[in-house]
């Protein structure tokens, strides 16, 4: 009985013993140099996941590539598509084959070709001020009436002055009352002339009707 119960204890002190080594060498293999056992990744601790890029960034990456290849293509680093290419062709082409817009043609450019005497210049005058953006100036009518003078078109300038004097586009001064006084005189003779300038105001008789007058004479 001792026996076996001595034997039995020896067997079961064993068995202890056993299961005690079991625990602590899996104590021993699982801390050994006092560390936790190592996870999936290697690290003590499990790693933490990459982080995703947002929508924000991927955005200005993208617009930022798109920079660099425009300048890469307009610097001749880069080759570029060949629809790009057509397309800017197109309008290059288009850009050089459409002429300049015309611009309008002046009152003095109207009347110039004008030159036989018997063509009257008022109906001519009067349609260029009914088109759009023309405008007649007093400057420029008394410019015409002097070189309608200088070409000898004098039936045509006394047509044009008269026209000046009667719809008031001019004030006329005696500078413009001598004109047209040598005017009358070289188109209808001294007698209008004098008519003419008899039917002037006082203030307006100074030295240019005058010497137009006596020009009148000679």
């Amino acid at each position: 009985m001792v026996a076996r119960r001595s034997g039995g204890f020896v067997r079961a002190a064993r068995v202890r013993g056993f299961r005690g080594k079991g625990k602590k060498g899996s104590r021993r293999e699982l801390g050994r140099n006092g560390q936790k056992p190592k996870g999936p990744t290697g690290y003590g601790k499990a790693s933490a996941k990459p982080p995703t890029a947002t929508p924000f960034a991927m955005a200005s990456l993208f617009v930022a590539a798109r920079r660099l290849l425009s300048l890469g293509r307009r610097g001749g680093l880069l080759p570029v598509p060949p629809s790009r290419a057509v397309a800017t062709s197109s309008r290059s082409n288009s850009k050089k084959e459409r002429p300049p817009p015309a611009r309008p043609q002046s009152l003095q450019s109207t009347l110039w070709p004008l030159g036989h005497p018997g063509t009257l210049l008022v109906p001519e005058i009067e349609l260029w001020a009914a088109r759009p953006r023309n405008c007649l100036r007093a400057v420029e009518l008394q410019h015409i009436v002097k070189e309608l003078c200088k070409r000898r078109r004098h039936h045509q300038a006394l047509e044009v002055s008269e026209w000046m004097n009667l719809k008031d586009h001019v004030k006329f001064l005696p500078k413009d009352h001598a004109i047209h006084l040598d005017l009358i005189g070289q188109v209808h003779g001294v007698g209008a002339a004098e008519t003419y300038f008899n039917n002037l105001f006082d203030k307006d008789k100074t030295e240019k009707p005058y010497g137009a007058l006596l020009n009148c004479y000679t």
